[in-house]
Formats: structure tokens, sequence, C-alpha cells
């Protein structure tokens, strides 16, 4: 599901990390249900047990249970659609808000997808890296669907969870030739599948893979120097193959004597890679530890990987112990024959801006070119660290759990994992403890802790071919297909759950929180100040009120204060479901329990919601009302009694002796009208 965090190619990826805190904080709900959490995840789900053994809370959920889901900006309360086209990866297709929705089948299940259409269209896009800078027009074929959370919902650290169904052509009309060896077969013909390519860093790869793999994968910057990679292949292809004739070139650390004469190690040390338990054996990839560990330890001496002389993962450097220190089973070695992760042929790029001369870019600028100065001049090195797990054929077929496990701080790590299985892990001291020389070149980095945000995207690209099937398709997160596979049988999405440690002993630097904006990366005040920068007409950056799933009204209103409990501050109320705010100009967020101030930004006067004044300064300011009103009231009525009293001592004074009965003789008859009159009640 920019943990910048890709789901089916779930991603996760960073916030920007500039600005200045925002002073803001989001309040309870009177119901106590969490901002971020869908009520109509079961109750035996609020809660999971971390690969540590500790306990973490549910604190975000998206079940997708309500079809017909509008993903427009300013429509949704966690995901917006993008209108644009996609510019990477030799790219297809545009991206529009029509193509996703959430979807309701017969018999009750419901799903989160996206659909891609045949649509040609010439686009007139501006390229920055064209020299110089100009407008071009571009093809594209399809349309598509980018959804995203950014600068709604973004989180720190945390256990992300998917289940989702993988697309790809799995019908009996299909003819596809994998349906014959059943669910825990793994899959072998590619033309029958898709394939889900990653984005940038910094970012984790919860799901994106080509068809046949997986691939789980982080990204971080700056990377590794030269001398600290794999030697350079005689081409670029054979890497991804391991066929590279090049000593060295095919897997970090082999051959072992080779990589000794630098006179330090290369590559990251201490990857984790796991079995998956969902594939059949295959006896001709069993090993034996043993076997392997004495190998690795005498040194390796073939340029290639092989059942007895690396681990199952084909990196010469990787982690070879028992698995969480108790097992059973060895990380790197592949004991049952099953699907086992393989490092990554993929390392990374060293990116550059187009003026850039340096000799690592992909294109340097030659030197008869003028320089186009379209940007600030940047370049430097982005490592992948990654690895590619075979997929079984039961992924196509029904719902698999997609899960990473990531934790910031110097104990910090990030873990994959199908269905609670460990697939691959990176511990921070991976980061922090890498090889190095005298001149101590390398640089050490820290476990990434930008606040991540979720993408779902279906991408089309020019780089891959697929055979033309039959089905309509649905597609998720990251998914890039070829231009001739463009029908296939549905990706969908259940569920999306996020579980953070909420407890009080954790480590300083094990930082567990929801924000797009937090104290430890601000980045509020350089969006808005660089709004324009953010949105266009296609795709304005619109804030949302409510939204949030809901039972009772309590869902939707803040709770009493501690210090004010006689005070009851109604701030939304649950209409059909959703989140309402009362006052859409004073309380935001997705539960209405956020104190908001509307302020325009940039040249196109955006107005963006702001954060007002803190809850303890708005209750005492509401509490205050409430008590001079009290008082008007009373002094008002105080005022009305005294002057009643003095209306009714006038007429007292008006009767200064008592009535007489009136004489036969007087020939006046006694008062008969306004009779009440002639008493004076006393005030």
């Amino acid at each position: 599901m920019k943990l910048d965090v890709t789901i089916l190619g779930f991603l996760v990826a960073s916030s920007w990390d500039h600005g200045v805190v925002s002073t803001y904080k989001e309040y309870p709900t009177k119901s106590g249900i969490k901002m971020w959490v869908d009520p109509a995840t079961p109750t035996d789900r609020q809660q999971c047990t971390n690969s540590r053994g500790r306990t973490w809370e549910l604190v975000m959920s998206d079940e997708f249970n309500e079809p017909g889901r509008d993903f427009r900006p300013g429509k949704d309360h966690i995901w917006t659609s993008l209108e644009k086209p996609d510019g990477v990866n030799g790219a297809l297709e545009l991206y529009s808000h029509n193509m996703t929705s959430t979807k309701c089948d017969d018999d009750g299940t419901c799903y989160f997808y996206i659909k891609v259409v045949d649509d040609p269209q010439t686009i007139r896009t501006y390229n920055m890296y064209l020299n110089p800078p100009a407008f071009q027009n571009v093809e594209f074929y399809y349309r598509a669907a980018m959804v995203q959370s950014w600068n709604k919902f973004c989180f720190q650290g945390g256990m992300l969870e998917v289940r989702s169904q993988l697309p790809g052509a799995v019908s009996k009309k299909s003819g596809n030739p994998d349906l014959k060896d059943g669910p825990n077969s793994r899959v072998k013909t590619v033309g029958y599948y898709p394939t889900w390519p990653g984005r940038g860093a910094p970012e984790i790869d919860v799901l994106e893979g080509n068809g046949l793999d997986v691939s789980s994968s982080l990204q971080i910057a700056p990377g590794m120097p030269m001398d600290f990679r794999m030697f350079p292949p005689e081409s670029v292809d054979c890497v991804y193959t391991a066929n590279c004739r090049t000593p060295g070139a095919n897997h970090p650390g082999v051959p072992t004597a080779l990589y000794d004469k630098r006179g330090h190690k290369s590559w990251y040390q201490g990857l984790r890679y796991g079995p998956s338990p969902f594939c059949k054996p295959d006896p001709s990839k069993v090993q034996d530890y043993k076997t392997v560990y004495n190998t690795m330890k005498s040194g390796i001496t073939k340029n290639t990987c092989g059942v007895d002389n690396c681990p199952a993962s084909k990196d010469g450097n990787a982690e070879v112990s028992l698995i969480d220190g108790v097992g059973p089973g060895y990380w790197g070695i592949n004991q049952n024959g099953s699907c086992y992760p393989m490092i990554n042929g993929y390392t990374g790029a060293y990116l550059c801006d187009p003026d850039n001369q340096h000799e690592s870019c992909a294109k340097p600028r030659p030197d008869d070119q003028p320089k186009s100065n379209i940007m600030d001049p940047f370049n430097y090195q982005i490592d992948a660290i990654s690895s590619n797990w075979h997929l079984h054929l039961g992924a196509y077929l029904d719902y698999v759990v997609y899960q990473v496990e990531w934790v910031t701080g110097m104990n910090g790590y990030v873990r994959w994992m199908l269905e609670g299985h460990p697939l691959f892990e990176i511990t921070a001291e991976a980061f922090s403890k890498v090889p190095q020389d005298k001149a101590k070149s390398n640089p050490e980095k820290i476990m990434l802790e930008e606040p991540m945000y979720m993408i779902m995207n279906v991408a089309l690209s020019s780089s891959w071919v697929f055979l033309m099937l039959e089905e309509p398709m649905y597609m998720i997160m990251n998914v890039a297909l070829s231009p001739l596979q463009i029908q296939a049988s549905p990706a969908v999405v259940d569920y999306v759950r996020l579980y953070q440690d909420l407890g009080d002993d954790r480590d300083a630097d094990n930082l567990m929180q929801l924000s797009c904006d937090p104290p430890s990366h601000p980045t509020r005040e350089w969006i808005l100040g660089h709004i324009d920068e953010y949105q266009d007409w296609d795709s304005p950056v619109k804030d949302v009120a409510g939204g949030a799933y809901c039972t009772i009204d309590d869902d939707c209103t803040i709770g009493t204060s501690n210090s004010t409990p006689a005070i009851r501050l109604t701030t939304g109320q649950c209409e059909k479901s959703r989140c309402k705010c009362t006052h859409g100009d004073s309380w935001g967020g997705p539960r209405c329990t956020t104190a908001m101030r509307g302020t325009q930004y940039g040249a196109s006067k955006t107005t963006v919601t702001g954060f007002g004044p803190p809850m303890e300064l708005a209750i005492a300011m509401a509490a205050l009302v409430v008590l001079l009103t009290t008082l008007s009231v009373w002094q008002s009525n105080k005022k009305e009694a005294a002057e009643a009293r003095a209306r009714a001592k006038a007429v007292a004074m008006t009767v200064t002796k008592p009535l007489q009965v009136p004489s036969p003789n007087d020939g006046i008859g006694p008062a008969k009208v306004d009779y009440n009159r002639n008493f004076v009640e006393r005030v």
C-alpha cells in the first residue's frame, strides 16, 4: 500500500521536510474512536503483535466498504486522485479522476480499484530536461489513475497491512498454463501477469514487482561511492540475470578474494532474507546451513552464486543466523526449497540536474551545449536496497495479506512480511555501520524517519510487453502494464490498516506518530509558502473538513475537557455514515476535531485552512462566554424584578383610604368595572 510509503506497488513516500513547525493539536473524539480508524474494522483487528513481541494499536484503517467513493480533490478525507500525464518509466497513460473508485460485488465483497481504458491523446507538456527547456507534444494511449494521501495522512513508523488480490489473467478461458499446477505453484508465464515498478527516494515499497516476482525495497540517499558498490559490468542488462562475465559484477561480495583486495567490505552488510512458505518445495533449491556457512567463512571462489556456495538470496554479505534468534530456520538459507527472496540487480541511480556534467549522470551535458539554468544544480547517488521474491499462483487467485513493519531510530528496522512470515529485513545498523575506508568516504546514514504518505496508481509502460487478454481490469497502486496488457482479471484491495506502538517505554528516537507536519520534520509552512508548486488547475490543493466514517454523532465531535467537564461543544455530526463538520470554517479534520482558520497562499490565492487556537484556549473562551451570558441574564432578571416592584409600589400609593360602602342616599352604585384593579397584590 512515496513506508514517498507504494501498494501493488503499494508505495509509501516521504513528505517534504522543510519549513517551520505549525503549532496545532488534534483532540480526541467524544466517542473515543481514533481519528483515522474506520469503524468497520473488526473488533479483533484493533491490535496486533509485532515481530519483536510488542502489542501495537490500530491507528488508521480504510475498509473500502462504501461503493462509489469519489477521490477528486476536496472529496475524500484520506485519498486524492490526480489529473495529469505520467512522466516516468516511459509511461503511456494519463492519470484521471474518473478512473478510480470503490466497488461492491453482489456477494457483498467491497474493494478499491483503478481501471484502465484505451484513450489515445496528444498532450503538450513542458520538458525541463530539454535544452533549451520547451513544450513538446507527447503521445499517450491509455487512461488510468493515481491516488495518494499526500498532505492528508502521513505517518512515521508502524506496521502497514494491505489485503490484496493481484491482477493477472487467471480465468479458465485465459489459457494461462500455470493454472494446471494449483495455487501453491510458482508463477512462470510472465505474459499473464503485469508489473509494478517503483518511484523514487526516499521510499519504502510495500508491494511492487514484475509479474513473477514481488520486490521489497527501500531507497535512500546519499548512496555509497563507486568503490563500495559492485564492480561495473560489461553491460547493464547482465546484472538482472546474474550472468555477467566481469568478475565481481553479479553479486556483492562475490567472489570473496576480489572484494577483499579493496581493503574494506562493499555494499550493505547483514541484510536478512527469509523463505515464503506458500510455494511448493523444489528439491533442487534445498540448502544445508552448515555447507553454506562454511563456504562463506572460507571464501566464495566462483563469480556466481549457487545452492552450495552462497545464501539463497545470492547476497554474499547476507545475515546467516537463526531467524529472530530462535528459528525455525535460518536467515539466508532455503532449507525446504520454497520461493526465496533474492537480491535485486538494481541498486540505485545517479541523479542530476539537466546542466550537470558529472561523469556518473545518465546524460551529462556536453561542453558545446549551453546551460539551461532551469533549476538549481544537484547530483547525488541514490541507493536501492531491494530483494525480489517469487510469487505463488494463489496471489492471483485470492486475497493475500502483505505487510511492512517500520521502526525509526538507532534500533529501527524495516521488515517485509507475507501473512506474517518474514521475507526481507533491513536494520538501522546496516545504515549506520557501513563499510568504510581510511578516508571515511562512505556516508553513514540513519533509518528512514521522514513522514511517509501512501500512493496507489496504475502505470502502463512501453518497457514491458505482455499478451492481449480479454477480461475487464481494475488495478491498484503503482501497477505498471505493458501497452498490450490492457485487460486482465481484477486487482483489488480489500483494506489498508496501520498499527503503531503507543507504549510510553519506546526509545526516544522511535517516533511512531501520525502527521504530515510533525515537529521532527515540519513541512506545512514550506508547502503553504510554495503552494503553487504543488497544484495546477486540474489537481488543486483542497482541504477536506470531515468525511471520516462514523456510526454516531459522538464519532464526529470533540470530547469534554477534564478541566471543564460541564462544557459541551458540538463540532460535527454523523450524516449518512460520514462525519460532517457543523462549523466548517472553524473545525476540520476527518472527525471535526481540529480548530481551523482560513488563509490565502500563492499567486493563485488558494485558501488553505490552517489551525486555530489551542483547544484549552477555545474551551476557556467558551466557558467565559457561558459565564458572561449567565451573569447578563441574571442581571437582566434582577433589573426586571426591581422595575416590577417599583411599579407595584406606585400603584399601591394611589390607594390612600379604604373603599366606602355607599349610602342608600348617595345614589351612586358600587364600582362593577375592572374589579380586579381595585386590589393591589403585594409583590
